[in-house]
């Protein structure tokens, strides 16, 4: 059995990424400490340390998600011949690289940070994503939306600032109130371009890194604009990127302008093609076969 296990699981990664495991006929069990705040209509179960621990004992793999010391300390403790997986998510080994890179020495780990790669011998697996392709762009203005978990993390303010120099007229909406998950791609599907991010660095730390909203996003069929300071670690792991990417603000306010002006034709067969590479690369099954070469690898 694998064991899937985190305190707080962001974004629904590790649940998600034992649905992919499961959709391959894998045996994969996905508990969590703290139920989900954005109410996901599925998500890992909860489960206090007692009643993970005793899974533990059962797992022959054990996948601890977004850097959790405590979970691995108690993991190596209750079954030292169980397989480790660590996989760095964000701001916990953002923090502390260094310190995390010695915790975990000899362990195999996953990121889906492009800017962590740099850090050690990672393997780069993003959240799987699969949604049917939302209406595509008919006629009018083109709706350009923002809706950021976090608006600082998101670099919300600088977004704000570019949107004021491109080209007028435009449709644009924003909000960050936090809604449930559902109502998330629900925003998402009545938009034409969705912003995801820029903000190159968080508290002086490489960042510029895509997050799960901008694979949701285009998986619907939009035109995605967010930022990737590190392209070639996508590339280099699934191939050509159906997201726009804006690493300046020069590059940022040509991709808004550009798409504004494009025609209606070339606009809806970007749509449906970046809908059919999110279905291709990062589609549940594609996913798990991914992960678990990961894990059984020699």
């Amino acid at each position: 059995m694998i064991l899937n296990v985190c305190a707080n699981d962001y974004a629904n990664y590790s649940h998600d990424n034992a649905r992919a495991l499961r959709s391959i006929g894998l045996e994969c069990l996905d508990v969590v400490i703290q139920k989900h705040i954005y109410n996901y209509d599925s998500q890992s179960n909860p489960l206090n340390k007692i009643g993970i621990a005793y899974y533990m004992k059962q797992a022959e793999v054990i996948q601890i998600t977004h850097t959790n010391a405590a979970l691995y300390n108690l993991a190596k403790e209750v079954n030292p011949n169980a397989k480790i997986i660590i996989y760095h998510t964000g701001t916990t080994y953002r923090k502390r690289p260094e310190h995390f890179n010695r915790l975990f020495s000899g362990e195999k780990i996953v990121t889906d940070q492009t800017e962590f790669m740099e850090q050690g011998d990672f393997k780069y697996i993003v959240s799987p994503v699969d949604y049917e392709r939302a209406p595509l762009y008919r006629e009018g203005l083109k709706k350009i939306a923002h809706y950021p978990s976090v608006a600082t993390t998101k670099g919300t303010p600088k977004i704000l600032e570019m949107l004021s120099k491109v080209k007028e007229p435009n449709s644009f909406k924003y909000s960050t109130t936090i809604v449930p998950h559902s109502k998330q791609i629900e925003r998402l599907s009545q938009c034409d371009i969705y912003i995801e991010l820029f903000k190159p660095e968080i508290d002086g730390n490489k960042y510029g890194c895509f997050g799960v909203t901008a694979l949701e996003a285009a998986s619907l069929g939009k035109i995605v604009i967010t930022q990737n300071l590190f392209e070639d670690v996508y590339t280099n792991e699934y191939g050509y990127c159906p997201l726009s990417i804006a690493n300046t603000e020069e590059e940022f306010i040509n991709l808004v302008d550009g798409f504004l002006s494009i025609s209606r034709r070339n606009f809806n067969q970007l749509q449906k093609d970046t809908h059919e590479i999110m279905k291709d690369n990062h589609s549940f099954e594609s996913t798990g076969h991914k992960i678990a070469n990961f894990i059984y690898e020699s």
